[in-house]
C-alpha cells in the first residue's frame, strides 16, 4: 500500500479492489475485520452511497478517481506483540504484556507483570 506526495494532501482512492465486501449489516465484514493482523481499508460505492471494506493488501491507493472508490477509513493492522509500552516490553523481555491483564478488576501493575514473566507464564 503505497502513498504518492500527491495522494497525502487530497482525497485518495482505492483502485481495482480484490474483492471488496458491500453491506449494510456488520456481519458481513466479520471474516475481513476478524484477521486483526491485516490493514483494513473503508471504502464508498459512490453509485450507492454504501460502504465497503477490502483487505489492505489486495488495493492500490491513487489520487486518482476514475475506476476507483473514495477511501474513508484505513485500520491499520495489530500486532498483539506491539501492543503495551515496547520500552516496558524490552525492559523485561517479554513478548505478550498484556497477557496478565484484567479490565474487570483494573488493569494489572508493572510487579504482577513481571511476576508472571519470572515464572514463564508471559511467552
Amino acid at each position: 500500500m503505497g502513498l504518492t506526495e500527491n495522494a497525502l494532501h487530497g482525497q485518495l482512492y482505492c483502485a481495482s479492489p480484490t474483492d471488496p465486501v458491500f453491506s449494510s449489516t456488520s456481519k458481513d465484514f466479520s471474516p475481513l475485520v476478524e484477521d486483526i493482523q491485516s490493514a483494513i481499508v473503508l471504502i464508498l460505492d459512490p453509485r450507492t452511497r454504501r460502504i465497503g471494506i477490502v483487505r489492505g493488501d489486495n488495493i492500490h491507493i491513487s489520487p486518482e478517481s476514475t475506476n476507483a472508490f473514495p477511501i474513508r477509513g484505513i485500520l491499520p493492522p495489530i500486532y498483539p506483540e506491539r501492543l503495551g509500552d515496547q520500552g516496558f516490553v524490552e525492559t523485561h523481555g517479554l513478548r505478550f504484556p498484556y497477557v496478565g491483564g484484567e479490565m474487570a478488576l483494573g488493569i494489572s501493575t508493572p510487579t504482577m507483570v513481571i511476576a508472571l514473566g519470572k515464572v514463564c507464564w508471559v511467552f
